[in-house]
């Protein structure tokens, strides 16, 4: 499956043996499906939101590891062939690691500082500006600040345990 624009996704009709198809999915997720699958094209609906799906032709469906998933949707979930993202493949020649490591080191490293250390790196860039895959559609990147965010708001000052730091 992968998205074509906005909330129009394409998808294969054909689910591996032993995984669910997108719609039934969808259908345990609380989106009521209008249409028939089967058919082609249908569309999922949950309160105000609604996403569409039109199926591929055969010629055009992926083959292994070309497929990208919906957020939210798991390779398992959704039985998709999920191209597999590794950090050994990239090239992490521009990412200055003293850098980081001193920024990390400090008693309360800013979050937005040590994600443009990260963005330095064009795939890493290209990572975190991609869609983080939940509802109010944000960015890898501002899910990353969020998340520090509340770490900092309510973990920050309380111990941690024995041979642990903030480095882990």
């Amino acid at each position: 499956m992968k998205r074509v624009s906005g909330d129009n996704y394409e998808y294969s009709q054909t689910t591996p043996e032993g995984k669910i198809g997108i719609a039934e999915y969808l259908g345990r997720r609380g989106f009521v499906i209008e249409g028939d699958p089967e058919s082609g094209s249908f569309k999922a609906v949950k309160g105000e939101e609604v996403v569409r799906f039109k199926a591929k032709a055969e010629a055009e469906t992926e083959t292994e590891g070309d497929a990208k998933p919906m957020e939210g949707v798991t390779e398992a979930e959704a039985g998709a062939e999920v191209e597999s993202e590794s950090l050994s493949g990239m090239d992490l020649s521009s990412l200055d690691v003293g850098k980081l490591e001193s920024l990390l080191s400090q008693e309360n490293p800013s979050a937005s500082e040590i994600i443009a250390e990260f963005k330095k790196v064009p795939a890493l860039k290209a990572l975190l500006e991609a869609d983080a895959g939940v509802k109010d559609r944000i960015t890898i990147e501002t899910h990353v600040q969020r998340v520090m965010g509340q770490f900092e708001k309510y973990l920050a000052s309380q111990d941690l345990p024995p041979g642990t730091d903030k480095n882990f």
